[in-house]
């Protein structure tokens, strides 16, 4: 039998600097914990209730837990000013994903959700206490710049239903040190940055040998920034005329400019990053740039923007921890109102994946996520730390067969950041009935409470923790808590991952997938829901591995689509399996200054790692596609790349199938064109077209599948149940203006 972190019984060698098992005593505070929770599930009668502890009668219902709102507004009151004052208060990262966004005035960027669409006397209460910044057409929500020490009383106006701080995104950029290779030089060119994507994904042979370079083509960017970095080393302008971004004075002939429709204080610039990898592979393609950074509903409204603005393919590389794990949330359904018009869209998968370490047990494993179809209740540990005023509770068993153990054990990595860990649940958002706490504990004779989760939204089912400050080498162990006080919601699905990068997680327990509980899936809301297409990412200088960092699939819907007009949403017949990712792409690109330094030959270049730089690598490729063959369809489109795709291999392949990680494969822009059917002129008709008459047939709602031997599955294009009319039609009528889809008639290249 195969040793287990806690037992101390390593067979490999051990990692730098972590503490040698052998001189731990055989048995683990946490082991002893599984014993006592062992011994107290004995006693309890077949199907009996949940053991509660130390009062599971309790009658009286108890509010939920604070917010992060509440617990913000406390810590002002308190006297914390500022982020990292504030942060360290209510247990945030200080910076980073997760962060606070807080402006110089000390205001924290909010959003704050009413029951129904707010009426101009709710608003201009709001304004009583707040900056308004933006009132949202997709939700009954305002986006507000508010003092800390007002968000309780922003909460308590008449019609609002919540309160939440709009936590900063994660973006799929990751830092590699692994030398790189040197760049092709750009011998020639009138660029000054060569295309390393070129080569791998077959892009400079597929615009020769097609006579493709993306014109006519419109792709629409959402990132962090564009131009708003105060640490970037070029201009948008200096870009221009280095050859990598179009625009007047552009070397190549490209004078086209980046059009940008709202931009973020602040960032780093990473959409101009990816603005560069576009225009290297389709250089005639049209960029729109908007930013996803003030909040989810902003991204959402942004991506409503750019199809609007007359985006063809729109590509994002966002992650909101605060997004739905097991629905789709107002982002997918942003992102669904688009593709009905027309318009591809693209997201990265996102560099939450952790490898266990060499020198463990999880060696070589994919490890980040772990979810189990249902909440096991069992006796908690007698050192759990609880609220005074939750009377009864119990916790998460993660043992999936026959024992209990109600700690997750867990070995962590100092890292150069704090690293986060998303909780989820099987709820409907809008809908949450149970309360949960995620708490990471030390291994010590008394185990510490070490960090515990907080509620960055109290109508979406996630919880987050952050370790802070960073954690040193060692075994920690992971503990669920549930309120049980009041009424008790039936046990739903649980998920636990990381967020913005695995690094940190070293190796845990329950490493392999057993008795219907899944480990390794940790991508999260629509980077893995079905409503984009999810990139994979692999290097440029080895394309045919994806890269460690890179999430892994697939995604599990419970629910019908969040409405945020609506009743809470339907659970579905049977969970739906999510295919993500759905194809791979590749990073290490070489841009004019992000995002990552390296001595080449003595030169300093700048090389773009992550699923942020696949992502727009992929897009890229389906511009030339939709060049080369206008006609087709997204889906069209998407069916050939995967069906083109390079073979990769699979480092996790005795655990993991192919498809969870990393899609169909590398896509090849020449095979792909090579599949589509050749362009033809389309024949001026020589006498009017009749109008067609509409007919009362209707199109059928695509539904979850049926029960069966192998588990339900989205289609290849991410389709999902349509919007609900009820919120559509709330779209229509958004402040008395009507929303109207009308699609650009696309320019076509003369054949």
């Amino acid at each position: 039998m195969r040793p287990r972190p806690g037992r101390f019984a390593f067979t490999h060698r051990f990692l730098p600097g972590w503490k040698d098992p052998t001189t731990f005593p055989r048995r683990s505070v946490f082991r002893a914990a599984r014993s006592v929770a062992l011994a107290a599930a004995l006693i309890i009668l077949p199907g009996a209730a949940p053991l509660a502890s130390p009062a599971a009668d309790a009658a009286e219902e108890t509010p939920p837990p604070p917010s992060l709102a509440d617990q913000l507004a406390d810590a002002a009151q308190a006297g914390a000013s500022g982020a990292e004052e504030l942060a360290d208060a209510v247990g945030l990262p200080a910076t980073g994903p997760g962060s606070l966004q807080v402006d110089d005035d000390g205001r924290v960027s909010a959003t704050v959700t009413f029951e129904t669409r707010p009426s101009a006397e709710q608003i201009d209460a709001v304004r009583q206490l707040a900056r308004v910044d933006r009132v949202y057409r997709l939700s009954p929500s305002v986006a507000v710049a508010v003092s800390p020490a007002q968000l309780s009383a922003l909460a308590a106006l008449p019609g609002v239903v919540a309160v939440a701080p709009d936590l900063r995104a994660a973006v799929g950029t990751s830092s590699s040190s692994a030398a790189a290779r040197p760049a092709t030089a750009a011998a020639e060119s009138c660029r000054s940055v060569p295309v390393d994507a070129d080569e791998p994904l077959k892009t400079a042979l597929a615009r020769d040998a097609f006579d493709v370079d993306g014109s006519g083509v419109t792709i629409g960017i959402l990132s962090d920034s564009y131009a708003t970095s105060a640490t970037a080393t070029t201009t948008p302008a200096e870009d221009v005329s280095a050859g990598v971004l179009p625009g007047p004075g552009n070397p190549c002939g490209y004078d086209t400019p980046v059009e940008v429709l709202a931009d973020h204080p602040g960032g780093s610039d990473e959409g101009r990053g990816m603005a560069q990898i576009v225009h290297g592979i389709a250089p005639g393609a049209r960029i729109l740039f908007a930013s996803g950074f003030g909040g989810m509903i902003d991204m959402a409204e942004n991506i409503l923007a750019l199809a609007d603005a007359g985006a063809d393919i729109i590509v994002d590389d966002i992650s909101y921890v605060t997004e739905p794990h097991f629905q789709q949330g107002i982002v997918s359904s942003a992102i669904e109102m688009v593709k009905a018009d027309g318009v591809a869209y693209y997201t990265s998968a996102g560099n939450a994946n952790a490898v266990g370490a060499d020198g463990t047990p999880s060696e070589g494993l994919p490890i980040a996520g772990w979810q189990a179809p249902e909440y096991r209740g069992v006796a908690c540990p007698e050192w759990v730390w609880v609220p005074e005023e939750v009377v009864a509770y119990d916790c998460l068993d993660f043992d999936p067969g026959d024992g209990v153990d109600p700690v997750q054990s867990v070995g962590l990595l100092a890292t150069p950041s704090a690293p986060t860990f998303a909780l989820g649940w099987g709820e409907p958002q809008g809908a949450v009935a149970s309360h949960f706490s995620l708490q990471l504990y030390s291994d010590e004779p008394v185990p510490a409470l070490v960090a515990a989760g907080v509620t960055p939204d109290p109508q979406v089912p996630m919880e987050m923790l952050t370790v802070s400050p960073v954690p040193t080498d060692g075994e920690y162990g992971f503990v669920v808590v549930r309120d049980l006080t009041g009424d008790v919601a039936p046990p739903p699905a649980v998920w636990i991952g990381t967020f913005g990068n695995g690094t940190a997680l070293a190796w845990r327990e329950y490493d392999r997938d057993a008795g219907g509980d899944l480990v390794g899936a940790v991508i999260n809301g629509h980077n893995g829901d079905g409503s984009g297409v999810s990139v994979a990412a692999a290097s440029w200088d080895y394309p045919w591995e994806p890269e460690s960092f890179s999430s892994p699939g697939p995604g599990t819907i419970l629910f019908e689509p969040y409405d945020p007009y609506g009743p809470p949403s339907a659970a579905y017949s049977e969970p739906i399996t999510v295919a993500a990712p759905q194809i791979t792409g590749v990073d290490g690109e070489r841009t004019s200054f992000f995002e990552s330094p390296f001595d080449e030959d003595g030169e300093v270049v700048y090389r773009f790692y992550g699923t942020s730089a696949a992502a727009p690598s992929v897009a890229a490729v389906h511009a030339l596609a939709l060049e080369y063959a206008p006609g087709a369809s997204p889906a069209d489109i998407l069916t050939a790349t995967e069906a083109t795709a390079a073979e990769m291999n699979n480092p996790y392949w005795r655990v993991m199938p192919d498809a969870h990680v990393y899609g169909a494969g590398l896509a090849d822009a020449h095979a792909l064109l090579a599949a589509l059917p050749d362009p033809t002129p389309t024949p001026e008709p020589t006498s009017p077209e009749p109008t067609p008459e509409p007919t009362s047939s209707q199109t059928a709602a695509p539904s979850p599948a049926a029960a069966s031997a192998e588990p339900a599955r989205l289609a290849a294009s991410g389709s999902t149940p349509p919007l609900s009319a009820a919120f559509l039609a709330a779209l229509l009528i958004a402040g008395g203006v009507a929303i109207t889809w009308t699609r650009r008639t696309r320019r076509r290249r003369s054949p």
